[in-house]
């Protein structure tokens, strides 16, 4: 947990450099509800160091504990106004529940110039693509090394056999 700790100050250290509005959320696996545990004092001191604040206050494990976290910036100018916070027990088979929560934020009206891309997945032929993902590398296990090597293949492959079915175009 100590090196969790060091490479997340590390990363809020440069990230909060940054100007801007941020909001921090996700599995953090660290009882931030009980006070004394070591672990979450140093935690709570990051937060403290950095001007953030923690905003999910209830159980997010099937077990108890808050471990899932909304973190953003405590100062008025770059604080998100987070509400509506829920915590929902999902029927996945994660032991962790659904957090989800409401915030503003200002929305920068870009140019009028919109771009739309899409796929026309309607008329892709079922038969040819899916013959196509049998012939492709996906269906060669020799070819998976490692993740790494796996997510790239899946992601290269799937990507190849859309376009030639379903070509991104734009509108």
């Amino acid at each position: 947990m100590a090196e969790f700790c060091d490479d997340f100050d590390n990363y809020l250290q440069k990230l909060l450099n940054l100007p801007g509005k941020i909001i921090i959320c996700g599995d953090f696996n660290i009882h931030v509800e009980n006070v004394n545990c070591p672990d979450a004092k140093k935690f709570q001191i990051i937060l403290t160091n950095y001007g953030l604040i923690q905003h999910v206050s209830e159980p997010t494990h099937i077990h108890g504990g808050t471990l899932d976290l909304v973190l953003t910036r405590s100062n008025v100018c770059d604080s998100l106004s987070i509400s509506d916070i829920q915590v929902v027990e999902t029927t996945t088979s994660s032991d962790h529940f659904l957090v989800g929560f409401s915030c503003n934020f200002e929305y920068l009206e870009g140019s009028k110039q919109d771009v739309v891309k899409a796929r026309n997945i309607r008329d892709i032929n079922l038969l040819e693509f899916k013959a196509d993902i049998v012939s492709s590398d996906i269906s060669k296990a020799s070819k998976f090394i490692n993740c790494s090597n796996a997510l790239e293949i899946l992601d290269s492959e799937l990507f190849r056999i859309l376009d030639k079915h379903a070509p991104m175009k734009e509108f």
